[in-house]
């Protein structure tokens, strides 16, 4: 008989064991799914980061671009601005046959 009793609280224990295990094996299987989804999680953060920085990038090139053709337009300005200022003061017409002969005599007798 108190063999019978050895065997069932060896028994007992071995169950207890076993829960206590079960109950850690999910607790870590718990555990790694929070886990993988950090890992998800952190791995989208990663590539909108990425595309952010390209967008940057891109962002940055096009406004080099436009900072360019803005300096044109501003010389175009200034320049029509002063061509206007001519007209208006009657020396364009005297301006454009300067010009004009200066070419002429360029082309007909050299640069010398």
């Amino acid at each position: 008989m108190s063999q019978i009793w050895v065997v069932l609280a060896k028994m007992k224990e071995r169950d207890a064991r076993m829960e206590a295990l079960e109950n850690e094996n999910r607790r870590l299987k718990q555990g790694m799914e929070e886990l993988q989804e950090r890992l998800a999680l952190l791995e989208t953060q990663k590539d909108d980061e990425r595309r952010v920085e390209s967008q940057t990038a891109e962002n940055a090139a096009e406004l080099v671009n436009i900072d360019l053709e803005l300096m044109e337009i501003r010389q175009d300005v200034d320049e029509l601005k002063m061509k206007a200022d001519a007209v208006e003061r009657g020396e364009l017409v005297d301006t454009v046959k300067n010009d004009v002969l200066e070419y002429m005599r360029i082309r007909l007798w050299g640069d010398g």
